[in-house]
């Protein structure tokens, strides 16, 4: 368990250190990393809704709802301008879920509520740069209505874990 855990913190530590803004190459990338982040999501809800605390499974509920909305609404821009989307989660965050899977009780809750605050932190990040810098209109509109979501999710992934 030990071992999980510091194996947990450094992972996590690998995502806080990418989660800043690089200008991305194209909407393709963005719809890229977008996808994978609903993806991710919505997996460690359902992780949360199996072994989490109340609180944690709250959370969960509503991170749940919220990702698959807007997972349907980048699924239709994506179709609009022909783009296509990640059929799985990529290595990082398929390694991650495996982590957390290891894990029970108060370790668990602790870790969810870690990963929460990084992953919400770089999703913000991703879509404060679409909604600046974005080339498509139809991904920049998505960004910015999106936006306030995710940073609510940041501000309940905070409280959570302290």
């Amino acid at each position: 368990m030990r071992d999980t855990l510091i194996r947990l913190g450094s992972f996590v530590a690998a995502i806080a250190f990418s989660t800043g803004y690089a200008a991305l190459d194209s909407a393709q990338d963005f719809v890229n990393r977008a996808a994978v982040s609903d993806r991710f999501e919505l997996s460690l809800a359902e992780l949360a809704k199996e072994r989490g605390d109340a609180a944690s499974r709250a959370f969960a509920a509503r991170i749940r709802r919220d990702h698959q909305e807007s997972q349907r609404e980048l699924e239709r821009i994506a179709s609009q301008e022909k783009l296509a989307l990640p059929e799985q989660l990529d290595a990082r965050h398929t390694a991650l879920l495996a982590e957390l899977r290891e894990l029970e009780g108060e370790a668990f809750d602790r870790a969810f509520a870690r990963v929460q605050v990084d992953v919400q932190r770089e999703a913000v990040a991703l879509y404060e740069g679409e909604a600046n810098e974005g080339g498509v209109s139809s991904l920049r509109d998505f960004a910015e209505r999106t936006l306030p979501r995710l940073r609510d999710h940041l501000t309940r992934a905070r409280t959570l874990y302290e």
